[in-house]
């Protein structure tokens, strides 16, 4: 799982080169994610399977003005988290397995949006945002929060 985790941040090193450093919060997730993506597309994390009794491994990192922490999950059984709130911006990104997601719209429980997310796929979700997850087992999961206050930004039109 070390091994990962430095490959991982290596990648996510060279994706933030390519990023403006100005850009931040979830629009910085979001141009993250694209880069992640196609650089994750050519690496198999098949080999990684059970190479270690280590099921979670977590590292925080800066970009410019974005404050990572990069967390790589490896879920032996599988799991479900119901409407749990994102205490910050956050990029989930499946590296192997399955997720089911659940987005709450305005805290409702009948007014929802339901996705799924297959390996080399990801999502975005905003501060505040309410989800349930269902994780199947054998999953391996990247998140990456940004744990950047944006609330305090003036805009300057």
């Amino acid at each position: 799982m070390e091994h990962l985790i430095v490959e991982i941040d290596s990648i996510i090193s060279n994706c933030n080169n390519k990023i403006n450093d100005k850009i931040i919060g979830v629009n910085y997730l979001e141009k993250l994610k694209f880069f992640l993506i196609d650089s994750l597309k050519e690496n198999d994390f098949g080999s990684f399977d059970n190479i270690s009794n280590v099921t979670h491994t977590e590292l925080n990192k800066t970009y410019g003005e974005n404050n990572l922490v990069i967390t790589i999950q490896q879920y032996q059984e599988s799991l479900s988290k119901m409407k749990n709130e994102c205490i910050n911006d956050l990029l989930n990104v499946v590296l192997q397995g399955f997720i089911s997601l659940d987005i709450y719209q305005n805290h409702k429980e009948n007014d929802l949006h339901s996705l799924s997310l297959f390996p080399k796929t990801g999502i975005v979700l905003s501060k505040n945002t309410f989800i349930s997850e269902k994780i199947i087992k054998d999953s391996l999961i990247l998140k990456i929060v940004n744990i950047r206050d944006t609330s305090n930004i003036n805009i300057e039109i």
